[in-house]
């Protein structure tokens, strides 16, 4: 029951009246609403949209708006305040993805790319050179996905860079990490969240050309699809 209304709709989070309580009256976030109602926050924010109620970051353009995406912004709170991605995105009422697209555009490292016993470590670490391996990588393959072509500017968060021979082979159970190795340009590709799912562990021993070859003919029964539905 949400305090302030005599009566409760069946699906409080499209109607005005409980979200004004909630978000305006109250200041709740809208992640803090839908943790209330068992909902994502973009949920919450298409419904505070769809009914009428500007959201408290008020920008236009979650991609190319707004204080996230600077990155003197997202220093001074990732690196200095050490927030998390989430409560940055609080902060502006802006998903944990778009704020980690932006960290990613800036070449800011995420945390989960500290080295290993760091705080916060919870992944693998590809060492320090990695944010300007990852974005000559991108520049390298057009800026979009190497496979679907899909264009950078509307993958979300952002293009992933896949390691084509496992991170991981390149890491001795005993030894210093071959970094050098690990993220040669001849190792890595640059691929949308999609295609990265999809062909991840495959084609371990192959150039980027080569994988991008196989994987756009792994696509084109997909593509093909696509255009005959298109013309019925």
């Amino acid at each position: 029951m949400v305090h302030g209304l005599s009566t409760f709709p069946t699906k409080p989070w499209r109607d005005r009246r409980v979200l004004e309580l909630l978000y305006v009256d109250e200041g709740l976030t809208q992640r803090e609403i839908g943790e209330i109602f068992g909902k994502a926050k973009t949920t919450i924010c298409k419904w505070l949209r769809r009914v009428g109620i500007k959201t408290r970051g008020g920008y236009t353009n979650p991609y190319s708006d707004g204080p996230w995406t600077k990155k003197d912004v997202l220093e001074e709170l990732y690196i200095e305040q050490e927030l998390t991605q989430a409560e940055i995105g609080d902060k502006f009422d802006q998903s944990p993805r778009t704020i980690r697209r932006w960290l990613h555009r800036h070449g800011i490292e995420t945390r989960i790319g500290r080295p290993p016993g760091g705080e916060g470590s919870s992944s693998l670490y590809y060492g320090p050179q990695w944010p300007q391996q990852r974005a000559r990588v991108i520049d390298r393959d057009g800026r979009q996905c190497a496979c679907c072509e899909t264009d950078r500017d509307v993958v979300d968060p952002d293009l992933n860079v896949h390691h084509i021979t496992p991170a991981r082979e390149f890491i001795p159970d005993d030894g210093q990490p071959n970094y050098e190795a690990m993220n040669a340009l001849s190792n890595l590709i640059s691929l949308c969240p999609s295609c990265h799912s999809r062909f991840e562990g495959n084609w371990q021993d192959c150039t980027p050309d080569e994988f991008a070859r196989r994987a756009k003919l792994a696509l084109e029964p997909a593509t093909r699809t696509d255009r005959s539905l298109a013309t019925v």
